[in-house]
């Protein structure tokens, strides 16, 4: 979800710092107490995309970017609902056209929904199936710093993600709330688990004749199966 917000980011030139509020997002989760300014709550004009990446949203019982607070659910959706805002259409058209496709991996989003209700929408917290294969593309477009192959383009390739996009996810976005987490990624720094979510646990070896690592956890989270993405001396 990380890689297909950044896609996002990039086609519409999005800051992460913008409040989701002034992207036209809605919402109908709890985020604070109302008020006659902020109906919503009093916290959410200042949710922005990098307080729900970053997993900081404060979902609505502390100011945003101020508390860890994992979510895999209606708080993560909102960058779903970013998606429909920013495009217009439907979440699975966009994150099948822009992202699936160009991965070549056209079936990732064929079976995911969020409800049953809504067969156009996707899911934030988790809900695609991949191989073990395509699973190694997402790691290798972030080793490519958000560059990926394509056929009939100039120089064979096209940049889907910006490279500062990249290097966000792989740095603590929020190190005072967390100092080992990115951009709903896992970060191989050391940091003491938080007491509303389990800690990864990591199975790692390098890989011969590069910088890389390989990584592996428990394979059921919001951000990819806390598959974090590992780099050299971290």
């Amino acid at each position: 979800t990380a890689l297909l917000i950044g896609v996002l980011v990039k086609q519409h030139s999005l800051s992460l710092d913008t409040p989701l509020k002034e992207l036209n997002v809605t919402t109908e989760s709890y985020w604070g107490t109302p008020t006659a300014a902020d109906p919503e709550g009093e916290y959410w004009p200042q949710v922005t995309i990098r307080h729900i990446l970053g997993q900081t949203s404060g979902i609505g019982k502390y100011p945003p970017g101020t508390e860890f607070t994992y979510d895999s659910d209606d708080y993560l959706q909102h960058l779903v609902k970013l998606i429909e805002a920013v495009t217009g259409a439907p979440s699975k058209k966009f994150a099948t056209e822009e992202f699936a496709v160009p991965m070549g991996i056209p079936d990732l989003y064929t079976w995911d929904r969020y409800t049953t209700l809504e067969a156009h929408d996707i899911t934030a917290g988790g809900g695609q199936f991949v191989t073990c294969t395509e699973l190694l593309r997402f790691g290798q477009l972030i080793l490519n710093k958000g560059r990926w192959a394509a056929k009939g383009v100039f120089g064979g390739s096209v940049q889907l993600i910006d490279e500062d996009y990249i290097e966000a996810m792989l740095t603590p976005q929020f190190p005072e709330a967390i100092n080992n987490y990115g951009l709903l990624t896992w970060l191989s720094t050391k940091g003491a688990a938080p007491a509303n979510c389990c800690q990864p646990q990591w199975l790692c070896s390098m890989i011969p004749g590069s910088n890389a690592q390989q990584g592996g956890g428990d394979a059921a989270a919001a951000d990819g199966g806390r598959w974090g993405a590992l780099r050299t001396g971290e």
